[in-house]
């Protein structure tokens, strides 16, 4: 499992450097289009050569909403429509960017642009091992796991997920909360996900996993046999449960209900003041509402939140405004995704619909009656033992499929549809789940993996025996190095990139299930091709048209 999880945080890796390589020539190639939206001027004063290489590696993922998030971490909340934005994201970029400025040969502009690429590199990584591990302790099978998680490392919001934004972040935070939840940690699950409310407004949808978790706890304790006389054991799961959901609602909230109180004191008094004239100048030239101007009308609410009114008043968000013709493109372009949304649900919940019907809180003791003949004694034993495999797995995806559901239905009526891809590719791993089961139902692709994963154990095993073997290995490669050193200009760069190629990519287990799904494309079935195309289609057609500020937010 541990050389498993290696390979596989590799490949997440080997992604990001696909996004970061693809936008770089892209952007090289494409001039930007004008979009006519927030993009303040980035202020080099003395740049160094240093600033030209990071703005030449990386200038393609500053763009849309990445440009609210590096402003943020660079001059903090500074406009009223900043504020939109939550704040965890910017300030760990923030925090680390002064920590990398300190240097003193990079700009800070640069700094931040870096940090939050680098930031969202590691934890893409890191949540594609969480991710597995969830998946396995969720009850899903290793190959199902697997490809679930190689499924993440080319998602078609891999965009959004390398440039500086918040979706990995969150989706990390909602990842590692959801294994506390499996675990039995739900206070630590608490403070992850109060996390996740600090990086994205969505994140209050995620105290669901919290409330259903403490119930089904209860219900474990209580049910069966249903007391109808309150005794002492009930009294005391009833306080017991009670006292949770008071602290952990306290813990998820505290972040948000924080970062409210900030942004209070922060626009609606008039004891702030921003210095750089610069960044007053542009957003009086855009007519923004800058920190120390007169209050906005949300401050003056008996309860002054400042979401709901910088949405509507920014962005138009609200129910069905988005229903306009000239968004047709958009919604064309977010139905791949609603209609993957929509057949995972369907998918689980015919799984077993008896275990949905009652939420998954509540198991049936009693069994069906079932005539056997005595030789199918034994199959019968495997029916039951695949039903109740089902039924389990039924149960544990109750929650996760209200929670897509919710998120779909949410975001159809209300957001602009065409971040739906991105929010809910960052928000749900059914989604995964789902493709993970569709591409092992193809029996080519499931009995390929089960050869790698046999493969990459026995290789593991024999590794940790043959102590030697590994000495030998060693001297191969620095004879390898040896030689290389000794080639002359080009050479030496071509033995290189060759080695790589042979020892690292294409032995990585992500790129042999690419590189085997090409090879035999024309013999796998329709849902696995509708994935690959899908994922890979948005993956990079998403980073070209991102890269150069074309519409793909």
């Amino acid at each position: 499992m541990a050389a498993l999880i290696t390979t596989l945080t590799t490949f997440a890796f080997i992604s990001r450097l696909a996004i970061i390589i693809t936008q770089i020539i892209s952007n090289s190639l494409i001039p930007d289009h004008d979009a006519h939206v927030f993009n303040p001027q980035l202020q080099l004063i003395n740049s160094t050569i240093f600033d030209s290489f990071l703005q030449f590696c990386f200038g393609g993922l500053r763009r849309w909403d990445a440009v609210y998030f590096t402003h943020i971490a660079e001059y903090g909340y500074t406009y009223e429509n900043c504020v939109a934005f939550f704040p965890c994201y910017p300030f760990l970029v923030s925090l680390f960017s002064k920590v990398v400025s300190m240097i003193g040969v990079i700009q800070m502009s640069q700094c931040v642009l870096l940090t939050g690429v680098l930031i969202n590199c590691i934890l893409f990584s890191l949540t594609a091992r969480n991710l597995y591990i969830l998946s396995k302790e969720t009850g899903l099978d290793e190959i199902t796991s697997l490809l679930s998680a190689f499924v993440f490392c080319i998602n078609p919001a891999s965009i959004f997920m390398t440039a500086p934004y918040s979706e990995i972040l969150y989706f990390y935070s909602l990842i590692l909360s959801l294994l506390y939840i499996k675990r039995g940690f739900i206070f630590r699950a608490s403070v992850m996900i109060a996390v996740s409310i600090s990086v994205r407004s969505n994140g209050l949808v995620g105290i669901g996993f919290i409330l259903y978790s403490i119930l089904q706890n209860f219900i474990k304790e209580f049910y069966p046999g249903v007391r109808l006389s309150v005794n002492r054991k009930f009294a005391f799961l009833v306080l017991s449960s009670s006292i949770k959901v008071i602290v952990c609602l306290i813990i998820c909230l505290s972040t948000f209900f924080l970062y409210q109180y900030y942004i209070y004191t922060l626009f609606c008094t008039s004891s702030h003041s921003m210095p750089n004239s610069a960044v007053i100048a542009y957003g009086k030239e855009q007519g923004y509402k800058v920190v120390g101007d007169s209050p906005s009308s949300w401050c003056f609410q008996k309860l002054p939140i400042s979401y709901s009114h910088i949405q509507a008043k920014h962005w138009g968000v609200g129910f069905f405004n988005y229903y306009q013709v000239k968004q047709i493109p958009n919604f064309v372009l977010a139905s791949p995704v609603v209609l993957m949304s929509l057949f995972a649900c369907v998918f689980f919940f015919k799984t077993n619909p008896e275990v949905f019907l009652t939420l998954g809180l509540f198991r049936r003791n009693g069994k069906k009656n079932r005539k056997r003949m005595d030789g199918d004694a034994n199959l019968g034993q495997d029916n039951d033992s695949c039903r109740d495999e089902k039924s389990h797995l039924a149960e544990q995806m109750v929650v996760y499929v209200i929670h897509l559901s919710f998120l779909t239905l949410f975001g159809c009526c209300f957001i602009h549809i065409q971040v739906l891809t991105r929010l809910l590719f960052s928000s749900s791993p059914l989604l995964y789940w789902y493709a993970g089961v569709m591409l092992t139902k193809e029996p080519l692709i499931s009995s390929y993996i089960k050869s790698l994963i046999s493969v990459l154990d026995t290789m593991h095993a024999k590794d940790d025996q043959n102590v030697f073997g590994n000495i030998v290995a060693r001297r191969h490669l620095a004879a390898k190095k040896e030689s290389f050193a000794s080639s002359n200009g080009h050479e030496t760069w071509f033995h290189w990139f060759d080695y790589f190629c042979q020892h690292y990519l294409m032995s990585n287990i992500g790129v042999k299930i690419l590189v085997f799904m090409l090879k035999n494309w024309s013999r796998l079935n329709l849902e696995s091709k509708f994935i690959f195309i899908y994922c890979i289609g948005y993956m990079f057609i998403g980073t070209v048209m991102f890269s150069n500020f074309l519409p793909w937010t």
